[in-house]
């Protein structure tokens, strides 16, 4: 990534907009690509305009979770900026979630000017923390790599292989199938309250309940953690049986409490808190559930109703 990222900057161009989706990682070659240029900019030769028209388009640009302060502002957007957003997409590999995230772009924005970060105590070795805060320093010119990009590749955290390769815990696969299930959940819900009625109506390919279905088939598998996917298995059912599929977040939550199924704990809160914000019907709902795949590193705040709106 970073090489990648140091190739287009020895050109003079400065992305603007680099996150862990405009990478590529092709096969078997597992080759890193770096795509979507739409927003780049050659700042060797100026004359060359960016596919952004406008002049609202002259910094303040890229996405969200990822801009730099100075591109929130609107001052500069520059080779710098990208080191921001680099560290962004590491903390979003170490944590499953960019540091600065929340329900509407606008306070999204407004985190990433105060510039606060957050990284836990535990969970995170020294040197991916250091390298994740030295690249997210409010002064660009503070920045590791304001020098020049490849700065970044002499940092113990990339130039020292790791003693023991990180794994996923064995309940992790299980809360995983969960959130996705909930995504589906929720997602076939709307559609069906939102379908078209009447003659010629296009049905949706997505009915409420099929996730659930599927998801106590793939539930199972997850072996490795045999008593605590039991309990999970059972809580589904429960929640199953109550036809409350498109509720499968927060029913989760409340029937595990109840089972006192203790050492799930924060990762179905936050299916909880997901499914509190779905009913609320959030448009980037998607955007928020994934970026709680830390299993609880930033809880959402509670809803301000506890009624469905489908």
């Amino acid at each position: 990534m970073v090489e990648a990222i140091a190739t287009v900057h020895d050109h003079g161009i400065a992305h603007r907009d680099i996150k862990c989706e405009n990478f590529l990682l092709t096969l078997p070659e597992k080759t890193v690509k770096l795509i979507d240029f739409g927003t780049a900019r050659d700042t060797e030769n100026p004359e060359v305009k960016t596919m952004m028209l406008g002049p609202q388009y002259e910094h303040h640009v890229g996405t969200p979770n990822f801009m730099a302060p100075e591109a929130v502002d609107g001052k500069a957007n520059d080779r710098r900026s990208d080191l921001w957003s680099l560290g962004c997409a590491f903390s979003q590999m170490l944590l499953g979630v960019p540091p600065f995230h929340a329900a509407t772009p606008f306070l999204i924005l407004a985190k990433a000017q105060a510039g606060n970060i957050w990284i836990p105590d535990r969970g995170v070795s020294d040197p991916y923390k250091d390298l994740v805060l030295r690249l997210l320093q409010k002064g660009p010119e503070d920045r590791l790599g304001a020098a020049g990009t490849r700065e970044i590749l002499g940092h113990p955290a990339l130039s020292t292989p790791p003693l023991v390769y990180p794994t996923s815990p064995p309940v992790a696969g299980a809360l995983r199938l969960i959130g996705q299930a909930t995504i589906a959940e929720v997602d076939a819900a709307l559609a069906a309250d939102e379908a078209p009625e009447g003659p010629g109506a296009v049905a949706s390919h997505s009915v409420p309940g099929l996730a659930t279905e599927k998801l106590l088939k793939e539930l199972p598998k997850c072996s490795q953690a045999a008593d605590t996917v039991g309990k999970l298995v059972e809580i589904v059912k429960l929640v199953k049986e109550k036809g409350l599929s498109a509720d499968l977040g927060p029913e989760l939550a409340r029937e595990a409490e109840q089972s006192q199924a203790a050492e799930l704990g924060d990762c179905l809160l936050t299916l909880q808190r997901f499914g509190e914000v779905a009913q609320q019907r959030w448009k980037d709902i998607k955007a928020i559930i994934f970026g709680m795949g830390s299993c609880g590193a930033e809880r959402l705040p509670p809803s301000r109703t506890t009624s469905s709106t489908r």
